[in-house]
């Protein structure tokens, strides 16, 4: 997770980001300043402060989250629960809240604010005890109508993603008395997704919804199903679902028979009928180009002018774009993160940003991340693979849906998906951001010259 000092962002704003993004500048601080639900025998015996994310905002502000370790050597999936979690505010406001903390870091003032004090996350305390964590699960058990009973003995529980102050999601494990799975086990395992409300009534919906339109695994994605869902605590429950992730499934098994498969049922996706999902607009085109040529010209100034161009070719071949009929329920973030592979059956996950839209909006993200995949050395696929399985996705979705690609809204679409890639990358400040920036603003550049 760590960067190096030539990926800092070139944001005045943020002059504090250095070091917020020293561990050891950070343990010192917190161990000697943190006040509030602390004692001095657990400050002492923290000895490592490990990053779990990092929410950059240009020319505006920065969250950066860290784990209080007593055990360095503690696995990145167990920071939480075994580290107390802490999420540090730069610049600091006047008007900072009242469960945050002015501390010094570096020099700089931050502002810090300990787990669960998160406003969007309150609903998350109840899986910092094991047995409320247990009586929740029990409560979603009952409500489904099954006799079983969790034991508490058995609960496992691991930090899947946190972003502060917009979700967070664990997973859960633990046997069940009186439930076994079809194999016979008593082990189950669920995700539990903390947001607003008002994220987690429509996530409910549609995890429900869909898993009445995915009956057949040959020929449609299948989507976890609903343990339990506590709407007023923003807290959904869902199946964990084992699986390959794409790369590893094209290993084993192929890349046409693993593309002509995702191709097959996002194509069957786009034709559910579905309720309550907003339209996809030109203003939201426009918008996720101009913030995203705006960031990017923020943090990294040396392709200001190339943002400034390729800001200009989009734009001039948006508005040539005939006129679409939007009509298809697509995903929106469509990607290959977003799926787990086992034999037939294709989970897809994330349905938050689910719309109504244009279909090649999902296969120009897929297929651009595909490509991107062999710029970007930790992920391990050679440039030549995945500019193959790209064209190889490309081809079945034309022989499925039995018509040729309009090329140029597809480069149109795939120069702002690259984009959005880069920019996401920024904004978490992931290792090599800026080298994949480059490129994705080349590729860009290139698709919406080929279009």
């Amino acid at each position: 997770m760590l960067i190096a000092p030539h990926e800092y962002p070139a944001d005045h704003v943020v002059t504090s980001l250095p070091s917020l993004l020293d561990e050891q500048a950070v343990l010192d601080a917190c161990r000697s300043q943190l006040v509030r639900g602390r004692d001095e025998g657990e400050k002492h015996d923290w000895c490592a402060a490990k990053r779990i994310e990092t929410l950059y905002h240009p020319n505006r502000y920065v969250k950066v989250v860290y784990a209080l370790l007593s055990d360095p050597n503690t696995p990145a999936n167990r920071y939480w629960p075994t580290g107390q979690l802490v999420y540090l505010f730069a610049p600091a406001r006047e008007s900072a809240s009242r469960r945050g903390e002015i501390i010094h870091v570096g020099g700089q003032d931050v502002e810090a604010y300990q787990f669960p004090n998160d406003r969007r996350l309150r609903g998350v305390r109840n899986f910092a005890g094991r047995e409320s964590c247990v009586e929740v699960w029990q409560n979603w058990l009952r409500a489904s109508g099954i006799q079983a009973t969790v034991k508490i003995d058995t609960l496992q529980r691991l930090l899947v993603r946190y972003v502060p102050e917009q979700k967070w999601i664990v997973r859960l494990r633990a046997e069940l008395d009186g439930w076994s799975d079809h194999r016979g086990s008593n082990k189950q395992r669920i995700a539990i997704r903390s947001a607003s409300p008002e994220s987690i009534e429509k996530l409910t919906h549609r995890h429900r919804a869909l898993a009445k339109l995915s009956t057949n695994p040959e020929s449609s994605f299948q989507v976890p199903a609903v343990v339990g869902a506590s709407i007023d605590k923003g807290l959904l429950g869902v199946e964990w679902i084992r699986g390959h992730q794409v790369i590893e499934a094209i290993n084993d098994q192929g890349c046409e028979e693993i593309l002509h498969g995702i191709a097959k049922r996002l194509h069957a996706l786009h034709h559910y009928k579905f309720e309550g999902l907003d339209r996809v607009t030109p203003d939201d085109f426009i918008k996720r180009i101009e913030s995203a040529c705006t960031d990017l010209s923020t943090a990294h100034p040396a392709q200001k002018d190339a943002l400034a161009s390729i800001k200009t070719l989009w734009t001039n071949s948006f508005q040539q774009l005939s006129e679409s009929k939007d009509v298809a329920t697509i995903h929106n973030d469509f990607h290959w993160n977003q799926l787990s592979i086992k034999r037939d059956r294709y989970a897809l996950f994330d349905l938050e940003r689910m719309a109504i839209g244009h279909p090649l909006l999902d296969v120009a993200n897929f297929s651009s991340q595909l490509l991107m995949l062999g710029h970007r050395p930790e992920l391990n696929v050679k440039l030549c693979d995945a500019t193959h399985w790209r064209e190889t996705f490309l081809t079945s979705w034309e022989k499925i849906t039995d018509e040729p690609i309009d090329r140029q809204r597809l480069g149109c679409y795939a120069a702002l998906s690259k984009l959005d890639l880069s920019r996401g990358m920024m904004r978490h400040l992931r290792p090599g951001w800026k080298v994949l920036a480059d490129r994705c603003i080349q590729l860009a550049k290139d698709d919406l010259n080929d279009s």
